[in-house]
């Protein structure tokens, strides 16, 4: 449904891939327990980092999408409104092992459970995470790109892709991008939570700092390219 889209800003490009999956076929691999083994263990500082959103289908609101940021790779569900989710899905996005991550939560928990399934905005919303480990309540109601810019130094993003694709699935490839930004901004926040204390420095020399630790998380392994 949503194949390939470049994200392009000022500090970096990477190659996203939206991946549809139907439901049943996700629910086998949770049931599976492939994805994360229930006996693998993260560090508590460390835990896997995935994005969340749900958009109504571009087509049909009758149909949510349901997109998870695995880094550079975007799994697209597509689900009837208003329908409960498969039990396998739900108990994964249940794990209390993993960290997921959102944008813009309160305009849409009227179209997904993000409570029924113990995320709260608190916890989850990237601006809320922001607002707690900034020590600034002013991210805790700032747009994505007041947050990338104040937390990443990133001012100038694009999306490219296919045209005639693009114009087919152009809001479900934005939702791709602004999802991998969300991810990217929270991990560099957690990363920065659990860091020690630096010492005093200039605010260029901070930001090289963050950007250097943003280059090295594994989540950005593949598909990341710094551009001149």
């Amino acid at each position: 449904m949503a194949g390939i889209v470049f994200l392009r800003t000022n500090l970096f490009e990477v190659r996203l891939e939206g991946i549809t999956f139907k439901p049943h076929d996700f629910a086998s691999l949770c049931a599976a327990d492939f994805l994360f083994p229930k006996t693998a263990f993260w560090p508590e500082s460390h835990p896997p980092v995935i994005g969340i959103d749900v958009i109504p289908h571009p087509r049909d609101s009758s149909v949510l999408l349901l997109l998870l940021s695995f880094g550079v790779g975007c799994v697209v569900l597509r689900f009837p409104a208003g329908e409960p989710l498969p039990i396998a899905i739900h108990a994964f996005l249940s794990d209390k092992r993993i960290r997921f991550v959102a944008f813009g939560m309160e305009r849409k928990e009227g179209l997904f459970p993000f409570r029924e399934l113990g995320l709260n905005r608190d916890a989850v919303d990237v601006g809320c995470i922001a607002a707690n480990v900034m020590g600034d309540p002013i991210y805790r109601d700032s747009e994505l790109g007041e947050l990338a810019e104040a937390i990443l130094g990133i001012h100038q993003v694009v999306g490219l892709t296919d045209v005639s694709s693009f114009r087919r699935h152009e809001e479900i490839k934005a939702a791709i991008c602004q999802l991998f930004l969300t991810t990217v901004i929270a991990m560099g926040l957690f990363n920065k939570s659990s860091a020690p204390s630096p010492s005093p420095s200039s605010s260029s020399s901070k930001k090289a700092s963050f950007l250097k630790t943003l280059n090295s998380l594994h989540l950005l392994a593949e598909g990341w390219f710094k551009l001149p």
